[in-house]
């Protein structure tokens, strides 16, 4: 779900945003939402231990 979330935030941002005059936003924004994004995936697909 925060996936999910964080996608659609940026994908907002990409078409609300002019990227002439507003780039360093878009890539604020952008760089706050993949830390989520990298910490749910790593969750989802982290390493299982096998029990003996």
């Amino acid at each position: 779900m925060a996936i999910v979330a964080s996608f659609a935030l940026v994908m907002i941002a990409f078409f609300r945003f002019d990227f002439a005059t507003q780039f360093e936003l878009f890539f604020k924004i952008l760089t706050t939402m993949l830390g989520p994004v990298g910490l749910a995936l790593g969750y989802l697909f982290g390493s299982k231990e096998k029990g003996s």
